[in-house]
């Protein structure tokens, strides 16, 4: 019987842990690039969406900029170093930061 209510109580703790798991906000996503067969080193403009099997619905897009499967509007520059790059998809920090300069622009140019 004590075995019984050990493996309950057991299945009912990986349940609750299961349920509580959340979806990543962020996804680490790394690629190759190679130009005629070489490895290109520099600065790479990547679009990158999120879309279902079909192509049909983008989930997230890098700007926001999702509609139905097209690809974004705006481009992400990334260096690209031996033919690697990565970068962490769902990271916004970039856009608040251009937000913010453009806003200490306009703020001085108004002064």
């Amino acid at each position: 019987m004590n075995t019984f209510r050990f493996a309950l109580a057991l299945v009912v703790v990986l349940l609750t842990s299961v349920v509580q798991a959340q979806v990543p906000q962020l996804i680490n996503y790394q690629g190759r690039v190679a130009v005629a067969g070489i490895n290109f080193d520099g600065t790479g403009r990547f679009k990158f969406a999120l879309v279902n099997g079909a192509g049909t619905t983008a989930f997230w897009s890098n700007d926001g900029t999702r509609s139905g499967g097209s690809e974004p509007t705006a481009a992400v520059s990334l260096a690209v170093t031996k033919g690697l790059y990565f970068v962490l998809l769902g990271d916004t920090s970039w856009k608040r930061r251009v937000r913010r300069e453009r806003h200490q622009v306009k703020r001085t140019l108004a002064n």
